[in-house]
């Protein structure tokens, strides 16, 4: 019967699953290794491939931690992004506003032929003739 006060804990219950899983995983590889040599497999060569099995679920492990590092890493300068972008971007009529032809006047290298510039100046008079 359980008292009112329990003493299991968040991190006591974390520790008896992980024992657990790590018991079920001993059994599995004696179970493996039981197979492996009723088989015919010699017990150095069955060991090896029991330690290569490890290695590579080890490899896995840092593998996915390593990914899990750069997804985590990215999203949150995604997010950094978006507040920045929310706090100091541009309003919706900056954004999508079309230039002027004197904003255009302003650019350096403009060119009066290829905005049909009549008044311009530099606009050739070969081309005024339409």
């Amino acid at each position: 019967m359980p008292s009112a006060k329990s003493t299991d804990t968040l991190s006591r219950r974390m520790g008896r699953w992980v024992a657990g899983a790590l018991r079920f995983l001993v059994r599995c590889e004696h179970r493996i290794r039981e197979t492996l040599m009723q088989r015919g497999l010699p017990q150095p060569l069955t060991v090896g491939l029991l330690w290569l099995a490890r290695a590579l679920a080890v490899c896995l492990l840092v593998y996915a931690a390593y990914m899990a590092f750069w997804v985590v890493l990215l999203l949150a300068a995604l997010i950094v992004y978006a507040m920045y972008s929310a706090q100091y971007g541009y309003e919706e009529e900056e954004l999508y506003r079309f230039k002027t032809l004197d904003d255009l006047r302003k650019e350096p290298g403009y060119d009066p032929v290829l905005y049909n510039d009549y008044e311009h100046q530099d606009y050739p008079p070969e081309k005024t003739e339409r």
